[in-house]
C-alpha cells in the first residue's frame, strides 16, 4: 500500500493534507512541487504547528502551495504567525494562493507576519491572497503587506481580495499601488477593492503609479459598491490604460459607483480604444444616470480595436438601457473582423424580447459565440 501511495505521489507530485499527515514517514523521499492544504483548525496552527513545519522542511522540491483557510472563525493573529513561520522556510516557493476570507479575527498584525514572511520567498512568481470580509484589516496592514513587494523582484501576478474590508481606504489603495510600481516584471494585476472609502482619490494614485507597469498586459479591477466614485475618477483611471502599452485584457467592475453618469463611460470607452493590443474586455455598470447614450458612447470607439476578440458588458438592473442603446453598440461590435465573443447581461434593463432578437439577427454568422442573459429570454448561439 505504501508503494503504490508513494508512485501515485510521484505521478501527481501534488499532495494533501489528508495525506501527508497519516504518512509522514514517506514525505522525505517524495519530489511534490504541489500542496494543496485546507484547514479550520486554530489548534493545527499553534499547538500542531511544529508538525507541520516538520513536514514542510521535508518537502524541499516545494514550489507551489495553496492554503484556504476559508470562514474559519477560529483563526487569529497568532495562528497565522504560526503558519507565516512555517512559510517562511520555503525559499524556492514559486507560486503561493492563501485565502483567509472570512476570518474575522485578523488584523493588520496578521498581514504584517505575512509581509516579512513574503519578504524572504525571492522565487516568488504568482501571490494570490483573499481577505474578503476580514473586516479588522485596514490601511496600515495593506501597506505593511504590500512593502514587502518590493523585495520581491521575479513577481509576475499578483491577486489581492480585500472586497468588504470597509476600513481600507485611499490611502491603503495609494500604498499598495506605490510598491506594485516598482515591480517592473509584473504582467498580471487583479484587485478586488470593493470598500466603501475608496474614493477618486484612490483611482488618481492607480494612475500616478501604475503608468510605470509598461509590462503588464492583464488588468482586472474590482470597485463594485465605491459610491463615491464619480466621473473624475473614471477619467483619472482612464488615462493609465494607454500608457500600459501591453494591455491585452481588461476587466473592470463599477456595479453600484452610482455616481458614474454617460460621460464617464464616454471617457473610458475613448480611453479603451487607443490599446491597438486589447484582446479581451469585460466590463459592469450599474447607475441610475447611466442610458442608452452612455454605453453606445461606450461602445462606439470599439470598433478600431482590431485584434479584440471578445466583449463582456454586464449592465444589468440599468433600468435606462432599452434596445435602441444595445442595437447601437451591437452595430459598433459589428465592424469589427476580429470578434469571436459577444455577451451581454440584459437581466432588469429595459430591454425586450425582440431587441435581444434583433442583436442575434444582426450577428448571424459574424461571430463564434453570442450569449445574451435576460429575465425574459436568455440566449446562447454558436455560430
Amino acid at each position: 500500500m505504501i508503494q503504490d501511495l508513494r508512485k501515485n505521489i510521484q505521478k501527481e507530485r501534488r499532495l494533501r493534507w489528508k495525506v501527508i499527515q497519516h504518512h509522514e514517514d514517506i514525505i522525505k523521499d517524495i519530489k511534490a512541487e504541489d500542496l494543496a492544504l485546507t484547514i479550520c483548525n486554530q489548534e493545527f496552527l499553534t499547538g500542531g504547528v511544529l508538525k507541520f513545519e516538520n513536514l514542510l522542511a521535508k518537502m524541499v522540491n516545494l514550489k507551489n502551495i495553496n492554503l484556504n483557510l476559508g470562514s474559519c472563525f477560529q483563526i487569529t493573529d497568532t495562528g497565522i504567525e504560526k503558519l507565516c513561520h512555517a512559510l517562511s522556510k520555503l525559499i524556492d516557493l514559486n507560486r503561493i494562493e492563501l485565502n483567509l476570507s472570512g476570518c474575522t479575527h485578523i488584523t493588520d498584525t496578521a498581514l504584517a507576519r505575512l509581509g516579512n514572511s513574503l519578504g524572504e520567498l525571492i522565487k516568488l512568481e504568482h501571490i494570490d491572497m483573499n481577505f474578503w470580509l476580514c473586516s479588522q484589516i485596514t490601511d496600515n496592514g495593506i501597506d505593511k503587506l504590500s512593502r514587502s513587494f518590493s523585495k520581491l523582484l521575479n513577481l509576475r501576478s499578483v491577486k489581492l481580495n480585500f472586497n468588504g474590508c470597509q476600513k481600507v481606504s485611499d490611502t491603503g489603495l495609494g500604498k499598495l499601488s506605490r510598491y506594485l510600481s516598482r515591480l517592473f516584471n509584473l504582467n498580471h494585476i487583479s484587485l478586488d477593492l470593493s470598500c466603501k472609502q475608496i474614493t477618486d482619490q484612490g483611482l488618481e494614485q492607480i494612475n500616478k503609479y501604475f503608468a510605470r507597469l509598461k509590462c503588464v498586459n492583464r488588468l482586472e479591477l474590482n470597485f463594485s459598491g465605491c459610491d463615491k466614485i464619480t466621473d473624475s475618477g473614471i477619467e483619472k483611471l482612464s488615462n493609465t490604460f494607454p500608457r500600459l502599452t501591453d494591455l491585452a485584457y481588461i476587466d473592470l467592475n463599477l456595479w453600484l459607483c452610482k455616481e458614474i453618469t454617460n460621460r464617464g463611460l464616454e471617457k473610458l470607452g475613448n480611453s479603451i480604444a487607443k490599446l491597438k493590443n486589447l484582446n479581451s474586455v469585460t466590463l459592469k455598470f450599474k447607475g441610475p444616470h447611466i442610458d442608452d447614450d452612455g454605453i453606445q458612447k461606450l461602445a462606439y470607439p470599439f470598433s478600431n480595436l482590431h485584434n479584440l476578440n471578445q466583449v463582456k458588458f454586464d449592465l444589468s438592473q440599468c433600468e435606462k438601457i432599452s434596445n435602441q442603446g444595445i442595437m447601437k453598440v451591437s452595430h459598433s461590435l459589428s465592424k469589427l473582423d476580429s470578434l469571436a465573443h459577444f455577451e451581454m447581461n440584459l437581466w432588469w434593463t429595459q430591454v425586450t424580447a425582440t431587441g435581444i432578437q434583433d442583436v442575434i439577427d444582426l450577428f448571424n454568422d459574424r461571430i463564434t459565440k453570442l450569449q445574451v442573459h435576460h429575465q425574459y429570454q436568455s440566449a446562447l448561439i454558436r455560430i
